[in-house]
C-alpha cells in the first residue's frame, strides 16, 4: 500500500469511529466523571491510553464493568481528552493546557502528553516558567523539566521580578543559587534578589536567610558592596552579619587565587575551525559565543597546529582535538576546570577522520592514514590513564564520515569510500562486544556529502552540507527536509531546536530546524566565524577563563 492509500484508509478509519461515536452506535462501556456520563468503545479508550488498556484486560472486576468512574479529572478536560481519542484534534490553550497534561498523564495517553508537553516548552515564558518547571517535575517530565530550568536560568534577572519568584520556597531559591550555569551579571544580583525574597514576608523567612547566604558567593562579590551588606538591617535581623564579615577579612587576597570552581558558568557555542584570514591563515583557532552576553570570547591557543582535517569532540565540560593533515598522531585535550591544554598520542595517525566520546572514552574512527590509505582502524582513548589501544575495525573502511553515539552503539554515517567515491553506508559498533555491524544506508542523495550529527531526545539528525537533514531512528534513516548549501558549517542542539551555522561563498547565515515541526527558518545571524571546515560544539565553560 503506497502512502497516500495508506493515509486514505486512515482518513476513511477515523471518520468512521468518529460517526459511531458520536451517535452513540456500538459503544460498550460508560465512562462517568463527576455527574456526567459518556459511552465509548473500549477498543478506542484502550488502543489510546494505557491506564484504559490496563484497566480493561486486568482480569479484575473493573475488566467486565460496563459502568466505569473516573476520578481525578474534571468533566470539561475529559470530554477534551475523548475528542482528542476520537479525532486527533487537541485544542491546547494557556488556559487548558495543565489540566490536560495532568490528565494525560495520569490516563497515560502519551500522544496527548507529548504535545502538552511541546505548547509548554514553545509558550515558556518568565512569567509561568517556575510553574511550569514544578508541573513537570512533579510528573517527573524529563524533558519539560530541562528545558524549563534551562528556560530559569537564563533569564533569572528577569524572573526575579514576577510574583513567581516571590512564592518560591527556600529549598527552590537555593537550588537556583547553586547551579553554576545560572545567568547573573553579578553576584551581588543574586544576593539582591534573595534579600528581596525574604523581605516579601520577613517573619516567617529571616530563619531562612542565613541558610541562603551560606550558598551564595559572597567571595565574588565587590567590597564595596559588602561594606553596604553589613550596616542593612535585614542581615542583622537574620543573623548573616558574621558571614559578610568573615570574607571582608579575607578580601586582600587576589582574585586569580579564586578558585575557578567558585564561579558561575556560561553555556556557549564554541566553533573550532581553520583561519581563513591573515595574519595566520591555517591557525586553528576556538570562538566561543555567548547568546546570553551576545559576545565572542576565545579559549587558550592550541600548543600545536594539527593541521586541516583534524576531529574534535566534547566529553563533559572539555574539548578533544585529534589528527590532522600535520600532526597526525596527536590528541588534544582541553581541561576547562584548569584552563589548560593536555598533549597525548594515538597508535596509528590519522587523518580527515571522526571522533565521538562515550563514557570515560574518546573513539578515533576511521579516516586516511599516513600513507594516505582509507582506514578501518577503530582506538580508544582512556581520558583517565591517558592511553590509547586499538578496539575493533569498521565492516567498511571510510573517511569523513559523520559519527554520533546512541547508548553503547556508535554509528557511522556515509563519508567516502578507499577509492574516494561517495558512501551512503550505516556502520554501528557496539563498545561493549567491539563488534561492528552494517545496519543500513543513507538516502542515495546523501551520499558522500559531510555531516554534523545532534542528538536530539531518542533520536539523531544529520545535518549535512548539501542542505538535507536526516533524521536517523531504529536503524532508519529518512530524509525529512532541506535548508540550504553550505561551504562549511556547523550544527548545535539549541533551546529545543537544532542551530545551523555556515557560510557559502563568503555569506555567513543561520538556520533554526524544529525536530518536532521538520520546520527550518533562517535566523538572524547574531556572530559569525571566519573560518573553514569548522565545527560547533556547545559548551559549559567557567567564566574565570573566558577572556
Amino acid at each position: 500500500m503506497d502512502m497516500y492509500s495508506r493515509l486514505k484508509y486512515y482518513e476513511e478509519l477515523s471518520r468512521g469511529l468518529v460517526s459511531m461515536w458520536q451517535a452513540g452506535c456500538f459503544t460498550d462501556v460508560e465512562v462517568v466523571v463527576e455527574d456526567e456520563s459518556y459511552h465509548c468503545h473500549r477498543v478506542v479508550l484502550g488502543a489510546m491510553s494505557d491506564y484504559f488498556n490496563a484497566m480493561f484486560s486486568s482480569g479484575f472486576r473493573e475488566s467486565n464493568e460496563k459502568r466505569v468512574c473516573l476520578q481525578g479529572v474534571d468533566k470539561q478536560t475529559f470530554e477534551m481528552i475523548l475528542s482528542f481519542l476520537y479525532t486527533g484534534e487537541d485544542h491546547i490553550n494557556n488556559a487548558n493546557v495543565s489540566q490536560l497534561l495532568m490528565a494525560s498523564v495520569m490516563l497515560q495517553v502519551t500522544s496527548l502528553q507529548t504535545i502538552c508537553e511541546n505548547f509548554l516548552r514553545q509558550n515558556l515564558n518568565i512569567d509561568n516558567c517556575v510553574g511550569v518547571w514544578r508541573m513537570a517535575t512533579a510528573y517527573g517530565l524529563q524533558h519539560l523539566v530541562k528545558t524549563s530550568w534551562t528556560f530559569i536560568m537564563k533569564y533569572f534577572p528577569e524572573i526575579c521580578g514576577e510574583d513567581e519568584f516571590d512564592i518560591m520556597t527556600a529549598k527552590e531559591l537555593i537550588l537556583i543559587i547553586n547551579d553554576k550555569e545560572l545567568y547573573t551579571s553579578s553576584e551581588e544580583l543574586v544576593c539582591d534578589a534573595a534579600i528581596k525574597w525574604v523581605k516579601v514576608d520577613i517573619a516567617s523567612r529571616c530563619s531562612d536567610l542565613k541558610e541562603i547566604f551560606v550558598h551564595l558567593r559572597l567571595s565574588l562579590m565587590d567590597i564595596d558592596y559588602l561594606k553596604k551588606l553589613l550596616v542593612m538591617d535585614v542581615i542583622k535581623e537574620c543573623d548573616c552579619v558574621k558571614m559578610v564579615q568573615e570574607v571582608l577579612d579575607k578580601s586582600n587576597e587576589e582574585d586569580d587565587n579564586r578558585l575557578a570552581s567558585n564561579y558561575r558558568e556560561e553555556e556557549v557555542i564554541c566553533m573550532v575551525g581553520t583561519r581563513s584570514r591573515n595574519p595566520d591563515p591555517q591557525k586553528t583557532e576556538i570562538q566561543c559565543y555567548s547568546y546570553r552576553h551576545r559576545k565572542t570570547f576565545t579559549l587558550r591557543d592550541l600548543p600545536k597546529e594539527t593541521g586541516p582535517c583534524f576531529a574534535v569532540c566534547t566529553d563533559g565540560k572539555d574539548i578533544f582535538i585529534s589528527g590532522g593533515y600535520v600532526e597526525r598522531k596527536i590528541i588534544l585535550h582541553f581541561v576547562s576546570k584548569e584552563n589548560k591544554w593536555v598533549e597525548s598520542r594515538m597508535n596509528d595517525g590519522r587523518w580527515s577522520h571522526s571522533m565521538v566520546a562515550s563514557e570515560d572514552f574518546i573513539y578515533l574512527i576511521g579516516g586516511m592514514s599516513q600513507t594516505n590509505a582509507t582506514m578501518s582502524c577503530i582506538e580508544k582513548f582512556d581520558i583517565n590513564k591517558n592511553s590509547c589501544e586499538k578496539v575493533g575495525e569498521l565492516q567498511v573502511p571510510v573517511s569523513s564520515m559523520t559519527l554520533a553515539v546512541m547508548g553503547k552503539m556508535i554509528y557511522t554515517f556515509g563519508g567516502k569510500h578507499s577509492n574516494r567515491q561517495p558512501a551512503t553506508v550505516i556502520q554501528c559498533y557496539n563498545t561493549c562486544t567491539g563488534l561492528c555491524a552494517v545496519v543500513g544506508d543513507l538516502p542515495s542523495s546523501c551520499a558522500g556529502s559531510v555531516g554534523r550529527a545532534v542528538n536530539f531526545e531518542d533520536r539523531v539528525f544529520l545535518i549535512l552540507r548539501e542542505g538535507q537533514i536526516v533524521e536517523f531512528q531504529n536503524n532508519c534513516a529518512t530524509l525529512v527536509c532541506s535548508s540550504t548549501k553550505f561551504d562549511h558549517f556547523g550544527a548545535v542542539e539549541f533551546e529545543g531546536r537544532i542551530l545551523i551555522v555556515g557560510n557559502l561563498s563568503g555569506k555567513f547565515t543561520m538556520y533554526l530546524f524544529d525536530p518536532h515541526t521538520s520546520e527550518v527558518a533562517e535566523s538572524h545571524a547574531l556572530f559569525k566565524a571566519a573560518m573553514c571546515n569548522f565545527h560547533c560544539l556547545k559548551m559549559v565553560l567557567s567564566k574565570k577563563f573566558l577572556m
